[in-house]
């Protein structure tokens, strides 16, 4: 990918981080559900859509969670 985000990939070494990687699976996904809306798979386009939002959200509320009980606000556990 010549002249694209350069300075992360300098700082990832040209490997693909998770964000990256995240960003790829979302195009993936779009690019597959937009082809069987247009081939007349609605319950399919429906199905991926709802699979790929609902994992994502678990998976950021996962990580919060795991943020916040390594003290990941400290910031709140000082106010009285």
């Amino acid at each position: 990918m010549p002249g694209r985000c350069p300075r992360q990939r300098q700082r990832n070494a040209e490997r693909l981080d998770l964000l990256g990687a995240a960003f790829y699976l979302g195009t993936l996904a779009a690019t597959v559900g937009l082809a069987a809306q247009l081939g007349g798979f609605s319950n399919l386009t429906n199905w991926l859509v709802n699979g790929f939002l609902g994992t994502t959200f678990v998976y950021l509320f996962a990580c919060m969670v795991l943020h916040l009980g390594r003290g990941g606000s400290p910031h709140y556990s000082r106010m009285k």
